[in-house]
């Protein structure tokens, strides 16, 4: 119902516009002002029950999609496994990678920025010289 408000007040009336930056902080003072408000609703202890596995299952359902998502070195393997060697691309300048050097077998295929678009941070430095 929160965020049904801020969609009314930015989208619905154009008084404010709506970024997650300015909203985020207002979300736990939202929530809690809706569970203040839905408490006088609440029968007894098999309603709050209720509610509350409601409210738990709305928000596992956020984080379990977030485990199900495909890194690219996934998606290139199932690719390779599925339908073959396919072509690659890079909207971006430079690769961090070289693609493998198999043949390319679908020609009709291409993945776009299947790789690493930044450069993985290392933990190995060189030691500092010692002073002689």
């Amino acid at each position: 119902m929160s965020y049904a408000w801020l969609v009314l007040f930015s989208v619905g009336l154009e008084k404010f516009v709506v970024y997650a930056r300015s909203v985020k902080p207002l979300v736990p003072f939202l929530c809690l002002a809706g569970g203040w408000a839905a408490k006088p609703a609440a029968g007894g202890p098999a309603a709050r029950a209720g509610g509350a596995a409601v409210g738990c299952a709305a928000g596992c359902h956020p984080v379990c999609t977030a485990f199900r998502h495909d890194f690219p070195a996934e998606t290139e393997v199932r690719i390779l496994r599925e339908f073959g060697n396919p072509k690659h691309s890079l909207s971006v300048a430079g690769s961090l990678y070289a693609p493998l050097a198999l043949p390319v077998q679908r020609p009709d295929l291409v993945l776009v920025n299947a790789q690493l678009l930044y450069r993985c941070a290392t933990t190995s430095a060189t030691p500092p010289a010692s002073p002689s």
